[in-house]
């Protein structure tokens, strides 16, 4: 008595140095815990060490096993038992997030036997728990539902819904690392009760988390990937980084079944980043092990070797541990037959008791039985003939009908077989002919060495609606003096064009060979290089070649070109014209924080067709500097719309831009296309996108 009213007092005067220098803020809490350690000693030390390294569990790797580890050895030396459990389950909490798996074993046993005579159900709550994950870990699942079922009566037998929901959380995760999505969700379902009762928004996340893991493995990957990031949003908001390694590692596993390369790659490198700052040898492997799946997928054969070396040596490293694990189990089965012994006593006692009264009880069960099966027996004999009757009847009139049904549905059978067939040759015959169409646009635009060496730093996302493209982009160099000859030549003048041909699929390509050939045409052979003069003259070849003059034939394009010249002061002249579509410009684009955009309008008719024979188009010209970028695009990206029917929409795309605009291209490029996959969802893409962007340099 006199040692826990000791035990009481002690951790009353903890308890008001705490709320003395603490808020409600987190930061503050560590600040006043690490004051008061400077001046605490004895057992108060202990509980302060204990405190930090259980606050510091989600936030580092190495901080919280160094509290652990001095509360453990200053609790030896004073005997402090209570303080050197709950200094061994923090050790072994954190060792085996790390993959130390054996040795996190024996801390915890350690813990358990000290929590095991005391009334702290908690403790020994949260020591089943950690247990229950190591075997997890282990692939010992019989075993890990064990210690989690001890939990779960803890729980029950304490009424804290805090502890039931975790117990539920984990055994749903047991039957997932066991493939078992359908028994997983009714524990789901369990803890996302308990969890939301209880108040416990963690609990709820790793629920709903679960959740999206049992989607994933039926097969849902559309399901599951909502779910993950609503949870991977959660976990970073509120900077849980052991949980968030998980959400990456599960995104990345919803973007590769999903196809979508760009974002599997960018959740499971963060992923691989978290777990390696939180020493976290298991998630390092199973992320390594992803990264090798994605780029073998997709052909990548010496980034997919080297993430497999990666992989094999931590699982090596796990493999090693395990065997470690012979002397923990032996501490396991200890405690395990000390359990069964009690429970015997129990169940000998229930047995004695059941067992009279179930023998008084027999034979008036067993004759009741009897009788009830003789009537059942006769009453079926009875019902079964009378059913045989009339089903003989039924039979024998039926069957000829029925005999005559299958002659004339074989013969509708052959009939749809012979039109699948004929649909089938046409199809592929189609099929052939777009695929060669496709071959022959991609042969006309500009190959991807030619592009980097005029532009150098650039990205462009192309993504045809169909197989073939009603948007094509086209790029030109000439030299200046075939501009004008009395103008003083500073090099080469680049022309950048993004067109958006009439339609899309086949009718759009046959726009885009046109367009290309005469944009070829009026650069290369009649040597025209300003903007507003190429566009009216495409405008004049397009109503000429298309006839316009003479047929209903209305068709045409939008565009926006642009031409590219450097000065002599090492900046750089740019002079647009556009049909129907502007130019963006992000001026000290290398600038995080003083970067703007502005937005070229362009004219609002398009090239082409009757209505705009006696169009005339004009020039802008902007001067600009290394590092400012220029963006052209078609208006397939913003046009694109979600579940909700919502456009991406214009605005959107613009504050997109200026706020990637200081990453290099090839990030940029990596940051729209999961902005425009994560909006699309699984949506039918409605048009062709183009988009390009180029930096000066």
């Amino acid at each position: 008595m006199k040692v826990a009213l000791l035990i009481f007092l002690r951790l009353c005067l903890i308890q008001f140095l705490l709320i003395c220098g603490v808020v409600q803020a987190q930061d503050h809490k560590v600040d006043s815990l690490q004051s008061l350690l400077k001046s605490a000693k004895g057992k108060t030390r202990v509980d302060i060490l204990n405190e930090l390294s259980d606050f510091y569990s989600r936030k580092q790797s190495s901080e919280p096993i160094a509290f652990a580890r001095e509360a453990l050895s200053l609790a030896k030396k004073i005997d402090y038992q209570l303080g050197q459990a709950f200094a061994s389950y923090n050790l072994g909490h954190h060792l085996s997030y790390q993959g130390n798996n054996s040795q996190a074993m024996d801390y915890l046993f350690s813990a358990l036997k000290i929590y095991e005579p005391t009334n702290l159900y908690k403790k020994k709550a949260f020591v089943y728990r950690s247990i229950g994950h190591i075997y997890g870990d282990w692939g010992d699942y019989e075993s890990a539902i064990l210690y989690y079922q001890k939990q779960l009566n803890i729980g029950k037998k304490n009424k804290d819904k805090n502890v039931i929901g975790s117990a539920y959380i984990n055994l749903s995760y047991t039957f997932l690392r066991n493939n078992k999505p359908n028994k997983a969700l009714d524990f789901i379902e369990k803890a996302t009760e308990y969890s939301t009762i209880s108040g416990d928004t963690l609990g709820q996340t790793v629920a709903r988390s679960n959740r999206a893991v049992a989607y994933f493995q039926l097969g849902q990957y559309q399901r599951a990937l909502q779910l993950h990031l609503m949870v991977f949003h959660w976990y970073k908001d509120h900077n849980y980084q052991d949980y968030e390694q998980f959400a990456c590692a599960d995104l990345a596993k919803d973007y590769l079944k999903l196809n979508k390369k760009d974002s599997a790659l960018y959740y499971a490198q963060l992923g691989y980043r978290l777990a390696m700052k939180l020493q976290s040898k298991p998630k390092m492997n199973e992320i390594s092990e992803i990264l090798y799946t994605i780029h073998k997928k997709y052909g990548e054969t010496k980034k997919a070797l080297s993430y497999l070396e990666i992989a094999k040596t931590y699982l090596d490293s796990i493999a090693a541990d395990k065997k470690k694990s012979a002397r923990t189990n032996q501490s396991a089965t200890y405690l395990l037959e000390k359990y069964k012994k009690e429970n015997q006593s129990l169940k000998n006692y229930k047995s004695n008791n059941e067992r009279s009264r179930a023998t008084q009880n027999i034979i008036l069960i067993a004759g009741a039985l009897v009788l009830v099966f003789l009537l059942v027996i006769g009453f079926l004999l009875y019902r079964n003939n009378q059913f045989n009757k009339e089903r003989s009847k039924i039979i024998s009139k039926n069957r000829v009908d029925i005999i005559l049904q299958n002659k004339e549905l074989k013969r509708q059978h052959q009939d749809i077989e012979q039109k699948n067939d004929q649909l089938r040759a046409q199809h592929l015959h189609i099929y052939n002919s777009i695929r060669a169409a496709q071959t022959i646009q991609q042969a006309i635009l500009p190959q991807d060495n030619f592009m980097r060496d005029l532009l150098f730093d650039y990205f462009i996302i192309f993504r045809p609606r169909h197989i073939v493209s009603g948007d094509f982009y086209w790029i030109s160099s000439i030299g200046t003096q075939f501009q004008n000859e009395s103008q003083e030549a500073q090099g080469l003048k680049t022309l950048l064009a993004v067109v958006d041909s009439t339609g899309h699929g086949v009718p759009g390509a046959f726009m885009s060979m046109i367009g290309n050939t005469l944009l070829d045409r009026i650069v290369k052979i009649e040597r025209v290089t300003t903007p507003s003069e190429i566009l009216n003259q495409l405008n004049h070849e397009i109503y000429l070649a298309l006839k316009q003059n003479h047929t209903n034939n209305d068709e045409g394009m939008e565009l926006s070109i642009c031409s590219v010249e450097k000065c002599a002061d090492s900046k750089v002249r740019v002079v647009f014209s556009g049909a129907r579509r502007p130019l963006y410009v992000v001026r000290n684009g290398l600038s995080a924080s003083r970067k703007k955009i502005e937005v070229f309008r362009s004219s609002k008719r398009y090239v082409g067709g009757k209505r705009n024979v006696s169009a005339v188009f004009t020039d802008e010209e902007v001067v600009l500097e290394y590092g400012d970028a220029l963006y052209m695009c078609t208006d397939g990206f913003a046009d694109q719309n979600n579940d909700d029917r919502k456009k991406f929409g214009s605005e959107r795309l613009v504050n997109l831009l200026l706020e990637n605009a200081h990453w290099p291209m090839a990030k940029q490029k990596q940051l729209l296309t999961i902005a425009l996959e994560e909006h699309q969802g699984e949506n039918e893409q409605r048009d062709d996108i183009l988009l390009l962007g180029y930096r000066i340099t």
